[in-house]
């Protein structure tokens, strides 16, 4: 499945300032892994989780970098940061 994820930050997170000093908006296509997932009770309900994720490509700004790239350009904290915020926003997503 694929997915697009937007994560916004503003001024507030220091490590994000060093990509811009105002706003930072961070788009990005992924390809997620799902299974299904249950309570382990029959007649439970079931939806579906994500447990596994590959990143395509990450816009930062008006910038699109492959996750090679994405890499290449910034310094390991930020690129730290920015896999962490994409990991929060991978875990708010539903799916039923």
């Amino acid at each position: 499945m694929r997915k697009t994820i937007c994560v916004y930050e503003d001024y507030i997170n220091p490590i994000l300032k060093t990509i811009d000093e105002e706003f930072v908006e961070i788009d990005v296509d992924l390809y997620l892994q799902l299974e299904d997932v249950d309570y382990g009770v029959p007649g439970s309900p079931v939806w579906k989780e994500v447990f596994d994720y590959d990143i395509e490509l990450i816009r930062i700004n008006e910038s699109v970098y492959t996750f090679k790239e994405f890499k290449a350009k910034y310094n390991e904290i930020v690129v730290k940061e920015v896999l962490m915020l994409i990991s929060e926003a991978i875990d708010e997503i539903d799916l039923y």
